[in-house]
């Protein structure tokens, strides 16, 4: 079954005429190749026990588990099934070290020195400027809960190691009263998205700022760019390019953010067509983008543990595309989409699944149906 999701700002082109020289194949042929497609994915491990932090969303890739000992030239990259592995980025925050195993490099960064108090939150990243960020929270001497950023850059050089002498301090402006809810890097600028909820009120915050890096010793700021109070709490935040995003709130609905030539920031509530989904988690795959700079191939995966994928630039009207439906929805931490691969990372159970999303024969299959159907 197909379902429409309305995207309010993103131009698609029209449905590609049929021709029915697609319909050669027999119908038994055609539904064998469809269970092929649908139960294969491939299944690694994870060491449940190891404490970094994945990022939120910007998907990493998936390499075999290496540590201190791995020689600098090991190839980690296409890790057999059932292997144990890492996401390519990782923050390990109880030694506040980013930790990148594509180009081998590792920045670890002085702690401060009361650093118990503070309870890590979110990471995000690495862009491609380099750039990765953190939230962490800690309470005040009257248990009032307040939040930090902070940003890290990783090395040029592969395989470099960086240590360094000065204490790491949060972001200029990026400390306030409250709870971060989400926390978003973009790919390509240095500009973060984040949402913050005060305890002593109902409405949640977001805000667009970007970092700015100060000459000398003076480290990183955080330039306020818009920001909208609002009732709506959001749990995570996508770009798709340029000044446009996809959010869910803690609830599990889908929302269109947008910013306007004026910096105010717009959200239209996205509606399916056959009847509402709560939406658990969503991801972009950024290695497909337009001439104007979109990524138009989205995945989401609802409460109910079903996956769909949808491509911006196909149908008239954006077309969910159902992908499988995922046992124990409740338990997965991480949903990732890159490079036409989605990959979800289970809380209790150590596993990784991942598999190719195979869009243009769920596109062919949306297309046979159709036909079948009128």
């Amino acid at each position: 079954m197909l379902y429409s999701l309305f995207i309010l700002i993103v131009t698609v082109c029209p449905l590609l005429a049929m021709d029915s020289s697609i319909l050669v194949f027999p119908k038994e042929i055609f539904e064998y190749i469809a269970q092929s497609y649908e139960a294969h994915h491939t299944r690694y491990s994870r060491n449940v026990t190891l404490e970094y932090l994945f990022p939120y969303t910007l998907s990493p890739a998936f390499v075999r588990y290496s540590d201190q000992y791995t020689p600098l030239d090991t190839d980690l990259t296409n890790p057999q099934e059932d292997s144990e592995v890492l996401p390519h980025v990782q923050y390990w925050h109880n030694e506040q070290r980013l930790s990148e195993d594509i180009r081998k490099t590792d920045d670890i960064y002085k702690r401060v020195t009361d650093d118990a108090q503070y309870r890590t939150l979110f990471f995000d990243g690495i862009n491609t400027n380099n750039y990765a960020i953190y939230a962490v929270e800690f309470d005040d001497i009257n248990k009032k809960t307040h939040h930090a950023l902070y940003a890290m850059k990783q090395a040029k050089k592969f395989g470099d190691k960086r240590k360094r002498m000065r204490t790491h301090l949060p972001l200029r402006n990026g400390t306030a009263y409250g709870k971060v809810t989400s926390l978003m890097l973009e790919n390509s600028r240095n500009r973060i998205m984040y949402s913050h909820h005060r305890e002593d009120e109902n409405h949640h915050t977001l805000h667009i700022k970007y970092i700015e890096k100060q000459q000398g010793l003076l480290g990183h700021t955080l330039i306020p760019i818009a920001e909208r109070t609002s009732l709506l709490g959001f749990s995570k935040t996508i770009n798709l390019g340029r000044d446009t995003y996809l959010g869910i709130t803690q609830e599990g609905t889908l929302y269109c953010i947008w910013l306007d030539a004026k910096n105010s920031i717009h959200y239209a509530q996205q509606t399916f067509s056959d009847f509402p989904k709560k939406i658990k988690d969503i991801a972009v795959d950024m290695s497909v983008s337009t001439e104007r700079g979109f990524y138009p191939k989205i995945a989401l995966l609802t409460e109910m543990g079903e996956v769909f994928i949808v491509n911006l630039t196909e149908y008239k009207t954006p077309t969910l595309l159902p992908s499988r439906t995922l046992l124990d929805p409740d338990d997965i931490q991480h949903f990732y989409y890159r490079d036409g691969s989605l990959s979800v990372v289970y809380t209790t159970k150590n596993e990784i699944i991942s598999w190719k999303d195979n869009f243009e024969f769920l596109y062919f299959r949306s297309l046979w149906n159709l036909i079948n159907a009128s």
